[in-house]
């Protein structure tokens, strides 16, 4: 990159492999993407910017998919057919407002780190594409530029 930008050491962001975060998505049945918020909450509070995130929000939807993910285990056992097309229904529900809240969190992520940066770093239309992925990629190339002009 040609510019380079202060990242503070109090942040707290650290690197993740991008793959190992796909695979951990899928195989998870998407937990681990409120997790990732989640897990990164003091670092993002931490940014200069005036953006705040939907944690309660974030931790509802981890709490949904938790519970949607053991009624993919458990309800064949316990209900009829009726009661699992019920639970396909809600599962979409819940499914959707996931996804709304997750490209919601996305994008205000977006927007306090280009705030912190002061510059349009993080583009919009990968954000929306690759979400997560997306941003851990830009915080791992941020956090290696620090590392290359720090030597």
């Amino acid at each position: 990159m040609e510019h380079q930008i202060e990242l503070d050491e109090h942040l707290g962001f650290k690197k993740t492999n991008i793959v190992f975060m796909v695979l951990v998505s899928y195989l998870t049945f998407g937990i681990y993407v409120p997790y990732w918020f989640l897990t990164r909450r003091k670092a993002l509070q931490s940014l200069s910017s005036n953006v705040q995130l939907p944690f309660n929000a974030i931790v509802t939807v981890l709490l949904f998919y938790i519970l949607s993910f053991f009624a993919l285990i458990f309800a064949p056992f316990f209900l009829t057919a009726y009661g699992l097309e019920l639970k396909d229904s809600l599962d979409y529900i819940v499914t959707m407002y996931g996804l709304g809240i997750v490209l919601y969190a996305v994008f205000r992520v977006r927007e306090m780190l280009n705030d912190h940066w002061k510059e349009e770093i993080i583009r919009p239309v990968p954000v929306a594409l690759f979400h997560i992925w997306y941003l851990q990629y830009k915080i791992n190339r941020m956090l290696a530029e620090k590392e290359k002009y720090s030597k």
